[in-house]
C-alpha cells in the first residue's frame, strides 16, 4: 500500500515543541546581545558629545582670553586673588573674574562695560583657572574642566595657553 492510502501514518509537517522553544532561546539571545551593545553604543556617545563640548568650551574662551590679553597694554596684566585684570589698547579697564560656586563660573568685564557677563561655567571645583606668570611678562592661563566618562567617573580636561602683552 502507499502512504497516502494508509489513514493511520500522516505525514507530519511543521516544527515540533522542541525545535520552537530552541529558536525562541537563540532569538532571545541574540535580542539580549544587541540590547546590550545599543546601550553600551549609548553610554560611549554620551561621554564623547560631554567631553567635546566641554573641550569646546574651553577652546572658545582660551581664544577670547588670547585675543584680549595679547592685546592688552604693555605690563597692565596682573592677576590676584581669581581676577585677571589688564588694560585694553584704549586704556579701559577690563577683567576676567574666576567665581567658585557649586559649577565654578568665568565671568568677564568687557573694556569700556561696567557689566560682567558669564563666559562659561562648571568649570572644575578645585582649580578651575589657574595663573601664572613670570618675570619677563609671560602668563600662563590654565582652564579646567570636568566631564563623566562612559562608567560615570570623573575625569578632567585641562587647556593651557600662554599669553603676554604686544604693546
Amino acid at each position: 500500500m502507499s502512504k497516502t492510502m494508509q489513514p493511520d501514518r500522516m505525514e507530519s509537517r511543521g516544527f515540533t515543541l522542541i525545535e520552537l522553544m530552541i529558536s525562541m532561546a537563540i532569538g532571545l539571545i541574540i535580542l539580549i546581545g544587541m540590547m546590550l551593545m545599543f546601550t553600551s553604543n549609548t553610554k560611549v556617545s554620551n561621554a564623547l558629545a560631554s567631553r567635546t563640548e566641554r573641550l569646546g568650551d574651553l577652546y572658545l574662551v582660551s581664544q577670547v582670553m588670547q585675543t584680549e590679553l595679547r592685546n592688552a597694554q604693555a605690563g597692565s596684566i596682573s592677576w590676584s586673588s581669581n581676577v585677571l585684570a589688564y588694560t585694553s589698547q584704549d586704556g579701559d579697564s577690563a577683567q576676567f573674574e574666576y567665581q567658585r560656586t557649586s559649577n565654578d563660573r568665568l565671568y568677564w568685564q568687557r573694556p569700556g562695560f561696567a557689566n560682567f557677563e558669564e563666559v562659561v561655567r562648571e568649570l572644575d571645583t578645585t582649580a578651575g583657572m589657574t595663573v601664572t606668570g613670570t618675570a619677563s611678562g609671560v602668563w600662563t592661563v590654565t582652564l579646567r574642566s570636568a566631564y563623566e566618562d562612559e562608567n560615570r567617573d570623573i575625569k578632567t580636561l585641562d587647556l593651557s595657553f600662554k599669553a603676554w602683552a604686544r604693546n
